[in-house]
């Protein structure tokens, strides 16, 4: 998940022109002892469970940036992708919060890798925009098929869903 698209994209303009993208874009790729949180999907089949899982992870359902990563480049990296069930507050599906990734041992040279290869991966159109009213209809298809458990819910995404 990512901040915003302008910020990738360059449309987003800085002052410069030698710069490739904003500064700000950093501030997505903000880690936590040398490691990455992502989510994966071995094919993109699963991608609605990723998107609940992202949203519900969040103080209040809002718009929600993502960029598809290539694991091969990631591998190619040296970056693991060590398994630790996600954090997504309502979310009973244990095979869904299974799907979560840290990438670890992330250091400076590796982050920037990986700044550009989101750039890169932005401009070739792996990247999309989920509005807010599309991920309510999502959370409450998830909660009406028994996926999603509303009392577990945080207050936040309880207000956001008027529930």
């Amino acid at each position: 998940m990512i901040g915003s698209i302008p910020r990738w994209d360059g449309s987003q303009k800085i002052e410069r022109d030698d710069a490739l993208f904003t500064g700000d874009a950093i501030a997505d790729l903000r880690t936590q002892g040398n490691t990455l949180s992502v989510w994966y999907s071995k094919d993109g089949s699963d991608l609605n469970d990723i998107l609940v899982a992202l949203a519900l992870s969040r103080s209040r359902i809002e718009k929600l940036c993502y960029v598809i990563l290539d694991d091969d480049y990631i591998t190619n990296l040296n970056i693991s992708l060590d398994k630790e069930p996600g954090l997504a507050p309502g979310l009973i599906n244990k095979q869904i919060l299974e799907k979560h990734r840290d990438l670890t041992d992330i250091d400076y040279w590796r982050l920037g890798l990986i700044a550009e290869h989101i750039y890169k991966r932005v401009k070739e159109n792996h990247k999309d925009v989920v509005t807010k009213s599309q991920l309510e209809t999502l959370i409450r298809d998830y909660i009406n098929n028994g996926i999603v458990d509303v009392s577990q819910l945080t207050d936040g995404i309880r207000t956001s869903l008027k529930l």
